[in-house]
């Protein structure tokens, strides 16, 4: 039987520590939760007591913050234990202190997946269950644990110097000890097998995907493969000190095109593959892996190119610009997003001006331009992807590939791609609107009639049927000729009489089982609705059966 490895939780927010406790079976996967705290100093007390293996604590607490709690501990002597950190986008000079002092790993708090957060714990569990180093050395794929560990160090800018990087990779036996690397950053497209499965398939698949991938990239190159976000995936690759550039391109080329196939014919896994390279440096490496990973973002604007190496983009990765820094721009994307969603064209003609006027006011390069249209592009695809719907048979006027964009020779002419998607985008929504979408009002009403003792609210439904909450009220009061609060009155109302005449429960009871908490409120509008009170239907029904 699996030995329990011991789980200790330290958070100020009780909401975290909640959702932490109840995210995951632990026992069913190996390991026990054994306490909870809301600061260092309380977590302290606890360690004495129980001896946990691993701490999954939050960087910014009252009393004593995480920082401090990792430092306090790992200055006990005899003491070890394995360190995962909970982080918030503000967070990041106290992760990387924790990081070096040691820490496995780091989580996003409002991006916490249970598969990263189960992987990272069995990884530990590999270092904590082994009696020496040699653990260190068990692999997934071929990659061990702790080469695993670094590689996304490196990745996610968790390395400060390139001292430590090197240090780092000699440690780990990776061996990059050439002028140049690869790397291939592989997006899994029908990502809904990975929603759609079991924790239990979710690894069998994964482990699948891992060793497909390292057995063809070990077939020419010291490769090393690690797992990113849910159906990502990256693989370093040294380039070989005796080959001839154009014959080592050739073949990374070749590698990605026979793991695109291995994995389809395999795995039944449609995937795109992106090629970058660098300098075997801290920043040449997070430079190739970044050049991959736009490479793949291209593949909306590229049609049926699954393979794209990052030199053959015709938009050029951008230098200087982070999207992140543009709020503006993030936020209108975001607001795009929403408006298409629900069909709201004001929203969709207020974030494209947004969008316009940064351009107009930004004085940004026309290569900045071309990548902020892109990424906007990507947001509209992404949404018509995830209803499944073509957006090339939606965006008639738009240009939808890069060699459209590639004709963009000044503002002018991005402001005037802008305009042509937002009537596109106005138009399908017009036509959506003139659909007579009683099938989504025959959806509401059945979320409605199933969930009506819950606390429900007009957006809640709406947001279940991908549609605007006033929008799907006014669809309401047209196939059923009522609000919708007009009917989920009417069905609370019903259900309560039913219960009056079949059962002998208490009123209280009563309207709390429909939905009403609050008896008086029930009660009156019982009557409002009825015309008599609670308490007197049950006694017209009591009295017509006796009669």
């Amino acid at each position: 039987m699996m030995n329990l490895l011991k789980i200790l939780i330290v958070d100020d927010d009780a909401t975290v520590r909640i959702g932490l406790k109840t995210l995951i079976a632990w026992e069913q996967y190996g390991y026990r939760l054994v306490g909870e705290a809301a600061n260092g100093q309380q977590a302290i007390e606890i360690v004495h007591r129980e001896q946990p293996h691993i701490i999954i604590t939050d960087m910014k607490m009252p009393v004593m913050d995480g920082l401090t709690l990792i430092k306090t501990l790992k200055n006990e002597e005899g003491f070890s234990v394995a360190f995962l950190v909970l982080s918030s986008y503000d967070d990041f000079e106290l992760v990387k202190g924790a990081m070096k002092l040691g820490a496995v790993d780091y989580f996003l708090k409002l991006e916490l997946d249970v598969h990263m957060l189960l992987s990272c714990l069995d990884e530990v569990r590999k270092t904590i269950t082994s009696a020496d180093s040699s653990c260190e050395n068990e692999t997934v794929g071929g990659v061990s644990a702790l080469q695993s560990k670094v590689i996304r160090n490196i990745i996610s800018n968790y390395f400060f110097t390139e001292e430590e990087m090197i240090k780092q990779l000699k440690q780990s036996g990776i061996h990059l000890d050439t002028d140049s690397m690869y790397c291939l950053f592989i997006k899994i497209n029908n990502i809904l097998i990975f929603e759609e499965s079991t924790e239990e398939e979710y690894y069998t698949l994964n482990y699948g995907i891992i060793n497909v991938i390292t057995e063809i990239s070990n077939d020419c190159f010291d490769a090393y493969c690690v797992e990113g976000k849910t159906g990502e995936f990256y693989v370093i690759i040294a380039a070989q000190k005796d080959m001839k550039n154009g014959k080592e391109e050739e073949l990374v080329a070749l590698t990605a095109r026979r793991l695109h196939k291995m994995l389809w014919q395999y795995l039944n896994l449609d995937c795109t593959v992106g090629i970058g390279r660098g300098k075997t440096t801290l920043d040449g490496i997070r430079k190739a892996c970044h050049q991959a990973v736009e490479a793949v973002k291209s593949h909306y604007f590229l049609k049926n190119d699954e393979i794209i190496d990052w030199r053959n983009c015709p938009i050029p990765i951008q230098k200087g610009f982070i999207l992140g820094d543009c709020n503006e721009i993030i936020e209108a994307k975001q607001q795009l997003k929403h408006a298409l969603s629900v069909l709201r064209e004001d929203e969709i003609a207020s974030s494209l001006k947004v969008i316009k006027e940064n351009l107009l006011k930004s004085g940004h390069s026309k290569e900045t331009i071309l990548f902020i249209l892109i990424e906007v592009f990507t947001c509209v695809r992404e949404v018509f992807d995830h209803y499944s719907m073509s957006t090339y048979d939606i965006l008639l006027q738009s240009w939808r590939t890069y060699t459209e964009f590639l004709t963009i020779k000044n503002v002018e002419q991005a402001l005037s791609w802008i305009d042509n998607l937002r009537e596109d985008l106005q138009n399908y929504v017009r036509n959506e609107i003139k659909k007579d979408y009683q099938d989504v009002v025959f959806k509401a009403k059945e979320i409605i009639d199933e969930n009506y003792s819950l606390k429900l609210s007009l957006t809640d439904i709406a947001m279940r049927v991908h549609l605007d909450p006033s929008y799907l009220s006014s669809l309401m009061r047209k196939h059923l000729g009522m609000s919708y609060s007009e009917y989920l009155t009417n069905v609370r109302i019903e259900q309560a009489k039913r219960l009056l005449a079949n059962s002998s429960q208490k009123l209280s009871a009563i309207a709390e089982t429909v939905g009403y908490p609050d008896q008086f409120y029930f009660n009156r509008l019982f009557k409002r609705v009825c015309g008599i009170a609670p308490g007197e239907y049950r006694k017209r029904i009591q009295n017509q059966r006796n009669n």
